[in-house]
């Protein structure tokens, strides 16, 4: 025991390294340090990205400059002897703002998500010719500029992408390589003005087109137009007797009948697929960003009424129950709030109701007329 303290003792403990020395200790003590801030930074930075993404499921939009933050209505309006555009929030129609005054109206409105831009059509004279043209509004600045080039046809029913990067509008034009026509056609229009293209080729009217958020297809009515069945002409001898009325029977009213069908292409025309059933006539079509849902007009159960489709299961609901007329339907880009035109209060006002028919509200109240609308 002796011998080993003195072994001990005698030891040269200068001769020895430390395990911990002051720097060693000073630096392992920074490095625990720092690796703990590290870890409360990246949980800090985890908790921030959980709530931006918590926000933005909530809002249901995506982190883009084309988000709506709140829903704006457009729609046209008679203003003396033309009808003017109209723009206002959906949580506070009474404040609308006059957005055209030209001398020659404005018709059909409609209006990208950013709301920088809202394009109509109206009467323009040329030296070449007059007709409808189609013209768009910067915002707020509010000059007018003309859509169109080289177009010596009417053009008419304009609607814009959400996200603004196209444009969709019934045309007689002439395009470079391809035949007039005589009958309304659908073209698409890039809205940097790089390239156009006509998507239909129909011996029928196409009607009412509505480009899908991100301009990748166009939805449509076309308009066929047949000879009624003797059975459908006696129905028409029999309600003409039973109200003692005359009855033309020279007159396209008795011996042809419309038919309506939605449609829908792409901007190469190349992929046309037929929506609605021949079971019922239905028109107007308009989609949600999405394109789980489609809202258009029909008189499948003997009024017109506005009806909700799901686009996934094609099973179709009515949303309006009103002894007058409803039509002209929009559907908000989330899906959720459709607006439309009704009569039910005496002459066409601007309504909105959700995406199940519930919580009506009538936008406008006035004495002169209100029409297509159009929302964000």
């Amino acid at each position: 025991m002796a011998s080993l303290r003195s072994r001990i003792s005698n030891m040269n403990t200068d001769s020895l390294t430390p395990i911990f020395t002051h720097d060693t200790f000073s630096a392992f003590f920074t490095s625990f340090m720092r690796e703990r801030q590290i870890m409360k930074v990246k949980k800090a930075m985890k908790l921030a990205l959980f709530f931006v993404f918590v926000i933005f499921g909530i809002a249901g939009v995506q982190p883009n400059s084309e988000a709506v933050t709140k829903h704006k209505v457009v729609w046209q309006s008679k203003v003396g002897e033309e009808f003017q555009v109209f723009m206002t929030d959906l949580d506070n129609p009474a404040a609308p703002t006059q957005l055209t005054n030209g001398q020659y109206g404005s018709k059909h409105p409609t209006i990208m998500n950013s709301v920088k831009r809202v394009y109509y059509y109206h009467f323009f004279p040329t030296a070449w010719g007059e007709g409808d043209q189609v013209f768009y509004r910067d915002l707020p600045d509010g000059k007018e500029y003309l859509v169109q080039r080289n177009a010596i046809h009417s053009e008419i029913d304009p609607c814009v992408s959400r996200n603004g990067n196209m444009l969709t509008y019934c045309s007689r034009q002439s395009l470079l390589g391809e035949y007039e026509s005589e009958n309304w056609e659908i073209c698409l229009l890039k809205t940097d003005f790089s390239e156009e293209k006509r998507i239909t080729h129909e011996i029928h009217d196409d009607l009412d087109p509505f480009v899908t958020a991100d301009g990748s297809h166009v939805y449509f009515t076309i308009e066929i137009i047949e000879d009624k069945t003797e059975t459908e002409k006696k129905e028409l001898r029999d309600a003409a007797k039973e109200k003692n009325e005359k009855l033309d029977e020279e007159s396209d009213e008795f011996l042809k009948k419309k038919l309506y069908y939605i449609y829908k292409n792409t901007f190469a025309g190349d992929s046309l697929e037929r929506i609605t059933p021949r079971d019922y006539s239905a028109w107007h079509p308009s989609i949600s960003a999405n394109e789980q849902w489609m809202v258009f007009a029909s008189n499948m159960d003997g009024n017109d009424e506005i009806y909700l489709m799901d686009l996934s299961t094609f099973e179709i609901t009515r949303l309006t129950q009103s002894d007058g007329y409803d039509g002209k339907p929009c559907i908000s880009s989330d899906g959720d709030v459709i607006v439309f035109v009704s009569d039910r209060d005496g002459d066409k006002e601007i309504f909105s109701m959700n995406r199940f028919g519930k919580n009506l509200v009538q936008l406008t109240e006035n004495d002169v007329e209100d029409d297509s609308p159009f929302i964000t």
